[in-house]
């Protein structure tokens, strides 16, 4: 049996998919589509934001405010603890407010609010982008 299409409205496709062995699968997809029928994406460009530690034991931005932010994710690329403050204050080594990212450790904040961050060492690296 071919491919079916069950139904296209909204900017949603819905579909059985033939998987080729007798079975079918229900496959639904999501689109933004421009005026013009053709396709724009749903995924934000990210700005990166990564960089390294300019004056060890100084906060620096890492973010500035952003009303438009979905999301700010990176990683502790370098040897030693780095420190993130999200609330918009200034980040502190080991201080309430701050939070530890350790050496090769993720990060994800969820807010629009300006974000610092601070190591002990002048050039350390870490990356991360924002979208």
């Amino acid at each position: 049996m071919p491919d079916v299409n069950i139904s296209s409205t909204n900017n949603l496709l819905e579909k059985m998919k033939d998987m080729g062995n007798g079975t079918h699968a229900r496959v639904i997809a999501t689109a933004v589509v421009n005026s013009d029928g053709t396709s724009a994406s749903v995924l934000p460009a990210g700005t990166n934001r990564s960089g390294a530690i300019t004056t060890g034991g100084t906060a620096q931005s890492l973010a500035p405010a952003n009303a438009a932010r979905k999301m700010l994710s990176g990683q502790n690329i370098s040897a030693g603890d780095l420190w993130i403050n999200e609330i918009g204050g200034a980040a502190a080594i080991d201080a309430a407010g701050s939070y530890k990212i350790t050496a090769g450790a993720s990060f994800k904040i969820n807010t629009n609010q300006a974000v610092s961050i601070i190591g002990a060492t002048t050039g350390q690296k870490f990356t991360a982008t924002e979208t």
